[in-house]
């Protein structure tokens, strides 16, 4: 797909605007920021299962505002990671595939992506890559289409306009299902690029030219999307898309340590079952940590986040690889079967995976 950027003076005052207002944290990163490790509380917590001294030292590439980056926080009360012998050493970036590539220098150890992301990254890099696929997270028809429906009715209504994606991730994806699934004439719509939802969502308070942007119902961007007055158009359901997000681990990195692979995995599984039993009080120490609304916060565990690996799931990514590979992303012939390493988290919980391959 061929992109063109939007970049004015105006944009970039909105967009400042726009972070403030959608609240997210006040340091998020590209490839380098801060870490945190547990604190006294979280080691003294863990102190009769684990001594300090034995902690093995794992770097979490965590996503701003996601489930990733709140057990991160939250993990320095809750000790869960020192209690299975991890030291956890967090770095926020503001989207997986940026801790991706971190993860190729060896600087990250897991992090998480979306299906689509990760997927590109190794028909890309398939000989070199690291990258590897643990565990699927959550899935679900999460994401809408945003318009501005003063200009836009219907979906042929974009032809003749310009929509606004992020260059590289899956949005470049839920548009050329959404114009296959609407006969839409895609020579005759213009596609945007900006840097972040932020940037997208200042453009639709200022009025500039893009008319639609995808953005999941209630995020922060989603939010400033509807004070802006636009509405949801069509979701993943209505194009028969579904979004499937991954925990991924540096094969260098979990070949060596299978055990602790399989604690981080446990310790994970069960800093989200302490999240959906405290849901409350975490909503407060996050939305103190980092600016984030307490209901919105709530309203992301709406959808089941644990840990599994399905052949459904599978079967999701193998598609994506199919699509990108006959769109023209990248030339190699690959089966993502290759760069799953499910048997830390078969050890796990055995019951969890459930895939044939």
């Amino acid at each position: 797909m061929k992109h063109n950027s939007i970049k004015t003076k105006k944009n970039r005052r909105l967009l400042s605007k726009a972070v403030a207002i959608i609240g997210l944290a006040a340091l998020t990163i590209t490839g380098c920021g801060n870490t945190n490790t547990a604190n006294d509380s979280s080691t003294k917590a863990a102190s009769s299962d684990t001594k300090s001294s034995k902690l093995t030292k794992v770097n979490f590439g965590v996503i701003t505002n996601s489930p990733t980056h709140w057990i991160s926080i939250l993990d320095k009360d809750t000790g869960i990671f020192a209690k299975h012998g991890i030291e956890l050493v967090s770095t926020e970036f503001s989207m997986g595939i940026n801790a991706v590539d971190s993860m190729a220098l060896g600087q990250v150890d897991f992090t998480s992506t979306a299906d689509y992301a990760g997927v590109n990254r190794i028909g890309n890099t398939t000989d070199k890559t690291n990258f590897r696929y643990l565990a699927e997270t959550c899935s679900g028809n999460t994401s809408d289409l945003y318009v501005n429906p003063k200009i836009i009715k219907k979906p042929s209504d974009l032809e003749g306009k310009t929509v606004i994606t992020i260059a590289g991730t899956v949005y470049d994806y839920y548009y050329a299902k959404l114009f296959e699934t609407y006969k839409l004439d895609k020579t005759k719509i213009k596609i945007a690029t900006v840097s972040s939802a932020s940037e997208a969502a200042a453009i639709a308070e200022g009025g500039g030219d893009g008319v639609a942007f995808w953005s999941s119902a209630g995020s922060g961007a989603g939010q400033q999307l509807e004070q802006a007055g636009w509405k949801t158009l069509v979701s993943l359901k209505d194009i028969d898309l579904s979004l499937h997000q991954y925990l991924n681990g540096s094969s260098d990195f979990v070949e060596k340590n299978p055990s602790v692979t399989e604690e981080f995995l446990k310790a994970y599984e069960e800093s989200l079952e302490y999240i959906y039993s405290h849901l409350d009080e975490t909503a407060k120490i996050i939305s103190k940590q980092t600016g984030l609304d307490e209901d919105l916060y709530k309203s992301t565990f709406q959808d089941t986040y644990e840990l599994t690996f399905s052949q459904e799931s599978y079967e999701a990514l193998q598609d994506i690889n199919t699509w990108c590979r006959s769109n023209g992303n990248y030339t190699a012939d690959y089966d993502v079967a290759n760069y799953i390493l499910s048997d830390p988290l078969k050890a796990a919980y055995p019951d969890k995976v459930t895939l044939k391959k």
